[in-house]
């Protein structure tokens, strides 16, 4: 039979980027949507910073004159000034529309990290490598206090929505408070586990949402100062956040390339934005909350639509690693197996365990539902097949036969056969309403990993350690093709919808069709 061959590779999913905004030679350092959502500004290390129209794309002023990286952006509540900071130690304020300079300030004495305006837009603040945030007249460049306090260089910078709070992260991994006007210290949020490098208010005042080089992002009580969640599901460290609007949602940036969103509420994920080829450095809402846009290291900013979810909800069962995972036909059910020696049943909707399958002496290595959704097979390496009623989460039947560890299971279209992998070199079949064995097909030189029904029910194919893959016909147990050329261990098979077609995956890094 002829095949063919492709290096494998991710698929690519769909995914909610709009637009990606090409241009900066370098990295990309942070991002900000003006106040009527037309503009974007972007920082960038190439020392300068940008302006683009949203609706075409198109760079509208490049703004240069720093000396240095530029590390963060900020427009004043009004659209028309526009603050940048950077590794000269510089903040400069510019027009936005024309593009030309209007004011430098200066008085930091090491990289200024990040800037923000008061909401009357009075004010700026800034944060600085040097340990202090800084109060500045936004009319007239002057230093209106120092704040220090910090312990190690300031990170991030923000204001309260009334402008009476400013909040400011720092490597010495706490949040601080700071009265704006008295420029006193109100108060210092502890609890990350390493620098905060992102903090951001809601718009309605409640919450402080920090960012961490722990990888997680905190949401605390602004009057309390009691955490009120903790988002987890970056693998990198946090780069940045931000509030939606309306402050239902958070999103986040991280150094493992991806921007995630999350309910402020309950804390559920709600989008993961994939796209960028880099780490992602800076993240913002659009003021209408339609649009997220982030920064990165590839040189692009990308638009992403955050308004129909595409993130997923987190089932968490950190006792042992989850080998293998399986829907119920309706959807409603997901099964998960375990090096707990047990199969958990999940209510898909509310994240609850429904039902803990115990009985397997080993490690559980493969789940399957039966077709009409009744009955879960399970695998093990305790050599058994283990049948449960999902109703009831009582044992129907274990399967004996095999004579080493089992590495797959799945149930014919109709419901009526099982049919299990085994380290033994077998795949057998088995009678699904007795439990008796109908079939052992031997022919496998290795481990067989992998097994699986055609649509119609009439033929079986496996994939072993051998690198072959072998059709079986299902009612008479009778080998039929074997397929090779891959040159390592076969991962994984699958049927087409129509049956034609065998799809197989293997530790030689490729996949076949056959």
């Amino acid at each position: 039979m002829p095949w063919l061959e492709t290096k494998f590779q991710e698929p690519e999913e769909w995914n909610a980027s709009l637009q990606t905004l090409e241009g900066h030679p370098s990295h990309v350092t942070a991002v900000a949507f003006s106040p009527d959502d037309k503009l974007i500004a972007s920082a960038s290390d190439d020392s300068t910073a940008r302006l683009w129209d949203i609706a075409t794309g198109a760079t509208r002023s490049i703004l240069e004159g720093h000396t240095g990286p530029v590390t963060a952006v900020a427009f004043s509540p009004n659209g028309k000034l526009l603050a940048s900071v950077s590794w000269d130690n510089t903040i400069r304020l510019w027009d936005v529309p024309t593009g030309s300079p209007q004011r430098t300030l200066e008085d930091h004495t090491n990289t200024v990290t990040a800037v923000a305006f008061s909401p009357d837009g009075k004010l700026i603040a800034s944060a600085s490598d040097d340990s202090t945030v800084k109060i500045w007249d936004a009319a007239t460049g002057a230093v209106r206090s120092t704040l220090k306090g910090h312990l190690g260089p300031v990170t991030a910078v923000t204001f309260s929505p009334e402008g009476r709070l400013v909040a400011s992260g720092s490597n010495d991994s706490t949040v601080r408070l700071w009265d704006a006007a008295a420029s006193l210290a109100r108060g210092t949020l502890e609890g990350h586990l390493g620098p905060v490098t992102a903090v951001a208010f809601s718009p309605d005042g409640r919450l402080i949402a920090s960012g961490s080089n722990d990888s997680t992002v905190r949401l605390w009580h602004v009057v309390s100062g009691v955490v009120s969640c903790v988002l987890e599901g970056h693998s990198g460290r946090l780069t940045a956040v931000a509030f939606s609007p309306d402050s239902k949602m958070i999103a986040s940036a991280s150094r493992g390339r991806k921007v995630r969103s999350w309910n402020t509420v309950t804390g559920a994920a709600r989008n993961i934005l994939e796209g960028h080829t880099r780490r992602v450095t800076g993240v913002a809402f659009s003021m209408d909350g339609k649009l997220v846009a982030s920064a990165s290291w590839d040189k692009t900013i990308r638009l992403w639509d955050v308004r129909v979810e595409t993130g997923c909800n987190t089932l968490k069962d950190s006792r042992r690693r989850v080998t293998a995972v399986a829907f119920s036909p309706d959807g409603k059910l997901v099964a998960s197996a375990s090096e707990t020696k047990t199969v958990e049943l999940w209510d898909a909707v509310n994240r609850a365990v429904r039902n803990t399958l115990e009985g397997h002496s080993d490690f559980v290595t493969a789940v399957a539902f039966s077709p009409d959704g009744k009955l879960i097979a399970s695998a093990s390496d305790d050599s058994t097949v283990r049948v449960w009623d999902v109703t009831t989460g009582a044992a129907r039947s274990t399967l004996e036969g095999h004579l080493g560890p089992l590495t797959a299971v799945t149930f014919s279209p109709d419901g009526k056969l099982i049919t299990s992998a085994s380290d033994d070199s077998t795949v057998k079949i088995w009678d699904a309403a007795t439990g008796a064995v109908r079939s052992t097909l031997k022919g496998h030189l290795g481990p067989v990993t992998a097994v699986t029904f055609s649509p119609d029910g009439r033929l079986i194919a496996s994939g072993s350690n051998d690198s072959t893959v072998r059709l079986w016909d299902a009612a008479t147990g009778a080998v039929g093709d074997i397929f090779m050329g891959h040159s390592d261990r076969i991962s994984s098979i699958a049927f087409s919808l129509d049956g034609k077609l065998i799809a197989s995956a293997s530790d030689d890094k490729t996949l076949r069709l056959w």
